[in-house]
């Protein structure tokens, strides 16, 4: 199973992806998982990236979504 297999799954059964459980996860980079992400999305996946901040932190982060969850996530039809 290649990186951008083992990306698409865990968006796939999850919803979405962030750089962090990446790297602690799959030992994947930052860059590593923009990259994966951009492949995915050329070849037809529809994922968005969404800004988050981290309760405690305050730090900024993106969250990967696929189409469903972020639909579900703010209720909206697809």
């Amino acid at each position: 199973m290649t990186n951008l297999d083992i990306v698409a799954a865990h968006i796939e059964k999850t919803g979405s992806i962030s750089i962090r459980e990446a790297m602690a996860d799959y030992g994947l980079s930052g860059g590593s998982l923009t990259k994966y992400v951009s492949i995915l999305r050329r070849s037809g996946n529809k994922i968005e990236k969404v800004w988050k901040i981290h309760p405690i932190t305050k730090r900024r982060f993106a969250r990967y979504y696929n189409e469903k969850t972020l639909a579900a996530l703010y209720n909206v039809k697809i």
